[in-house]
């Protein structure tokens, strides 16, 4: 009996120096997220509703695809396009000084969701390394909007500006750490 389970340990600690080290070592700064998305006030008095809402803020930390974004809505207002926007809540970050309370909305690298007939839509944002080099390592606080209409700001082209907030997360905290 005592050969057998020397035999079993053995065979475990073995076992252990065969398993790939990605595998066995998660991301332990920042995990996966699921922000449930909700109407807003300025939403709901234009008449935009949800039966259900997500953004999935995936931390995925590699070499061609460091973040993943999908946002996902179910019973949105049908056949409509939502800008994708951040909000931070931070001072700075890639262009220079914003308010604190986050004013300024940042479109998501021109990326919409537009929905079907059932108000449904899918739309996944793959960030680059390189994309989040110039906030790099910082962690920071950002909310997810979806803007029906609006434009670019003229004398901020950067930022998005009018438009109707018909649905945000809450803000949530995103850490860098290569």
């Amino acid at each position: 009996m005592k050969r057998i389970l020397a035999l079993i340990s053995v065979l475990t600690v073995i076992g252990l120096f065969l398993i790939p080290s990605g595998v066995a070592f998660a991301d332990q700064v920042y995990h996966t997220e699921r922000l449930p998305l909700h109407v807003t006030e300025e939403g709901a008095a234009a008449g935009y509703t949800l039966r259900n809402g997500m953004v999935v803020n995936i931390h995925a930390n590699g070499p061609n695809n460091f973040a993943i974004e999908e946002y996902i809505l179910n019973g949105a207002k049908p056949n409509t396009t939502y800008i994708i926007c951040r909000q931070f809540s931070d001072a700075e970050l890639w262009y220079g000084p914003m308010p604190i309370g986050g004013e300024r909305l940042l479109p998501a690298e021109g990326n919409s969701i537009t929905t079907d007939k059932n108000g449904n839509g899918r739309c996944t944002i793959k960030l680059t390394p390189e994309y989040l080099a110039p906030v790099y390592p910082r962690t920071f606080h950002p909310k997810f909007v979806l803007i029906v209409g609006g434009h670019p700001d003229p004398e901020e082209p950067w930022a998005w500006i009018d438009g109707t907030r018909a649905y945000e997360t809450e803000y949530t905290e995103a850490t860098l750490d290569w």
